[in-house]
């Protein structure tokens, strides 16, 4: 008969000690590893904030090499984002100065740690101009310079839960993974800042100013400042005018410039950019104290120009009747562009400057009937000054006159100094 103390027999005690003497080391382990772990993440954390503050504005162009992407499923539009923003100078410049800090092991930046690692894939020359002719970027007709970055997909399952599976059936937008690749990397730079101690990524300022002899309300949404904003970031200027009360003058930030491209008087760049800055009625706008559906006349222009302008042409629409479907209109777009007058802030204007220019360099094109399925592919402009037109692993040089082409979606385009 076993000899019992309370619940457990002798025996049963003696083995849950060993046990207990076996567990609490393992507990001490886990603990200091966790400690090392976290020392260890605080000092990458200074020496990306000691990086961060250095890394200038580069619009000079850099040699890049130019590599193919392999498809896996429908991550097309992930391949043809990635190479328009391997066109843009100052973007490359970032990723180039980050990749040195070796920061793999920090959990606080999943997508900037996967974008510093996918840049490592790429032979990057940042003073291509001191050194004269280089081979940079001219071995891009084989295949076998294709690669595929595993830490991409990290990125994807940020974007869609589901992840790689997800893309085996699901044609994504290219624009909205823009949108969110550009939106997390700037909110994980200010959390290595320290920037977002509110939880917040912009504060919103409201205040009484005199216009005109009478008190209008000015309201501003502003943005943490970051690398990504100083690159992509633009301010809106918007005057709204409620019928019967005093107008409201609102400055909101961008990264994206959504253009409508629906309607007859638009066939170029330069026509949607106008029609963009058109007074707009707001049938549906209400008051906030009344809470009745009062109307506004709207009208909005460019109050701060981005480095790096980005214009998304709305293809995708939707209707009650139809469902979404996809505006099939040819858009034509200049390499040089200089931005209509007529968009411009006065507060802009004022600043001296008489033309506003800027140069694409790269175009993401979407091939396809309707929002739902189709193909991305992208045109970059190369530093030595020729076009190449990337399809996922599939490389070609075209001439300027082929990259206008009527499935342009998203265009990039740098601003000059001149």
């Amino acid at each position: 008969m076993d000899l019992r103390f309370g619940e457990f027999t002798k025996e049963e005690i003696q083995n849950k000690l060993k046990i207990s003497k076996i567990i609490l080391p393992i507990d001490k382990i886990l603990q200091r590893e966790k400690k090392i772990k976290e020392k260890e993440e605080r000092r990458i954390q200074r020496k990306i904030q000691n990086i961060l503050p250095q890394i200038t504005i580069q619009n000079e162009p850099i040699g890049i090499q130019i590599r193919g992407m392999e498809n896996r499923g429908n991550s097309c539009f992930v391949n043809s984002v990635m190479q328009g923003l391997l066109a843009c100078p100052p973007f490359i410049f970032f990723l180039d100065k980050i990749r040195k800090a070796n920061f793999e092991d920090y959990s606080n930046c999943l997508i900037l740690q996967s974008l510093a690692g996918f840049i490592k894939n790429i032979s990057v020359d940042i003073d291509i101009k001191t050194k004269g002719f280089s081979r940079l970027g001219f071995d891009f007709d084989s295949k076998s310079t294709s690669f595929f970055y595993e830490k991409l997909f990290d990125v994807i399952g940020r974007f869609k839960p589901d992840g790689p599976n997800y893309l085996k059936s699901v044609q994504e937008d290219a624009q909205e993974f823009l949108n969110f690749l550009l939106d997390s990397v700037h909110e994980e730079i200010a959390v290595i800042l320290g920037l977002n101690n509110s939880g917040k990524m912009f504060e919103i300022e409201k205040a009484l100013q005199d216009f005109k002899n009478t008190q209008i309300l000015v309201q501003r949404i502003i943005p943490k400042k970051t690398i990504i904003r100083d690159i992509f970031g633009g301010t809106l200027k918007s005057k709204i005018v409620p019928n019967g009360m005093k107008p409201l003058i609102s400055f909101e930030p961008f990264m994206i410039l959504p253009i409508n491209i629906n309607g007859f008087h638009i066939s170029s760049i330069e026509d949607a950019l106008i029609d963009f800055s058109d007074p707009e009625n707001l049938r549906d706008y209400t008051d906030e104290t009344t809470k009745q559906n009062i109307g506004a006349q709207k009208k909005t222009k460019i109050h701060q120009l981005p480095v790096i302008l980005i214009l998304h042409l709305k293809r995708f629409r939707f209707s009650e009747k139809t469902g979404a479907f996809k505006v099939h209109k040819a858009i034509n777009f200049p390499t040089k562009l200089t931005i209509p007058k007529k968009i411009i802030s006065s507060e802009l204007h004022k600043k001296g400057k008489k033309e506003h220019i800027y140069n694409l360099v790269s175009v993401i094109y979407h091939i396809g009937q309707s929002p739902i399925e189709g193909h991305y592919t992208c045109s970059a402009l190369k530093w030595t000054g020729n076009w190449v037109h990337i399809d996922d692993t599939s490389i070609s040089e075209v001439s300027e006159k082929e990259i206008v082409d009527p499935n342009a979606y998203i265009l990039f385009y740098i601003k000059t100094d001149k």
